[in-house]
């Protein structure tokens, strides 16, 4: 990544007339929710990190993304559950502010486990090849609605 343009790279090194080419997931929780019958209270899908029924449903999720992603020839993006991984929004489902940063590294961690898993069983190449075969990303969502805006918060209350 340059520091003049903020766009990570393309796989392959270059942009071509296409502009970078990573593929990402759409609508993890929609597909659990209404595909996979799982139940999500409030919507956030990073309480499957607890068990590993969870798990494997996120497993399974991303590896057909993995898939087409092989086949088109792009980079895959995997970004972490963790939509509503957030204080408000993690106290609200029952947890504690603690977990915060437990459930964001859980979900990284995951998601890198798998990338480097796809790439050993031969779905995505190594990155010695044409293209960078993955990246995660750490989503965190809004703190409330997030079609409405709430408070704004500073950039050290996320950092610890």
């Amino acid at each position: 990544m340059t520091a003049h343009d903020g766009v990570v790279p393309a796989p392959g090194g270059g942009r071509g007339r296409t502009g970078p080419r990573w593929l990402t997931d759409g609508g993890l929780e929609t597909d659990l929710v209404f595909h996979h019958g799982v139940e999500l209270p409030r919507f956030a899908a990073y309480p499957l990190l607890d068990s590993p029924r969870g798990q494997a449903l996120l497993t399974d999720y991303f590896s057909g993304y993995a898939d087409v992603a092989a086949r088109v020839g792009a980079g895959l993006l995997l970004e972490t559950p963790t939509w509503r991984a957030n204080p408000d929004w993690i106290t609200a489902v029952g947890g504690a502010p603690d977990d915060v940063r437990r459930v964001n590294v859980e979900s990284v961690v995951l998601l890198a486990a798998l990338g480097e898993s796809l790439i050993a069983s031969g779905v995505l190449p190594s990155e010695g090849s044409d293209y960078a075969s993955f990246r995660v990303s750490g989503t965190i969502g809004p703190r409330g609605d997030g079609y409405v805006a709430g408070e704004q918060r500073s950039a050290d209350e996320f950092a610890t």
